[in-house]
């Protein structure tokens, strides 16, 4: 799980072997958790971007104010969202929205939420619903070999990163 943000800041940048050993990690087929704001950390880190599916970057990125909402699970079969109920009801949250989306196929949607804040509309990109996630995928560092259901890459959705399991081979 990364609960990391270095704001910016070179001197609290993970470093070359760090960030080879957590890449290395994630293409063997383990699991990986991005928690809130991770996904604003590394700027210009192609291969943490790529994990991430969505980003938070200069320009590219907000959040509504807190208030309740619901998520519509997309995936009810897959391993991780299978018996949530629909719509999931989410108390006092933010829901991210703006981001820097990875190329449409490269992950799989398994839920999302909407906001409408004001005169303001909070939603995905239009790709985020439009198919599944294509096998194999051989632009996503993030999806190594062939793993169980239990392995997970990142799969963004309004609000959190939610995860999905891949069988894709990596580049």
């Amino acid at each position: 799980m990364v609960n990391y943000f270095e704001r910016g800041q070179p001197a609290l940048l993970w470093g070359d072997r760090p960030n080879k050993a957590f890449v290395d990690y994630v293409r063997s087929g383990k699991g990986l958790v991005l928690y809130h704001f991770s996904i604003a950390a590394f700027n210009g880190w192609t291969e943490y971007e790529q994990m991430s599916a969505g980003n938070w970057r200069p320009a590219k990125g907000h959040h509504s104010a807190r208030h309740d909402f619901t998520v519509d699970i997309k995936d009810t079969t897959h391993p991780i969202t299978a018996g949530l109920k629909t719509p999931l009801a989410v108390q006092n949250d933010e829901l991210y929205a703006n981001l820097k989306w990875q190329p449409e196929g490269s992950w799989h949607l398994l839920a999302s939420a909407y906001a409408i804040t004001g005169s303001t509309t909070t939603k995905p990109p239009t790709h985020a619903t439009s198919s599944p996630c294509p096998a194999p995928v051989s632009t996503n560092p993030c999806c190594g070999p062939p793993r169980s259901a239990a392995a997970a890459c990142c799969v963004p959705s309004m609000g959190r990163i939610y995860l999905d399991e891949r069988s894709q081979t990596g580049p």
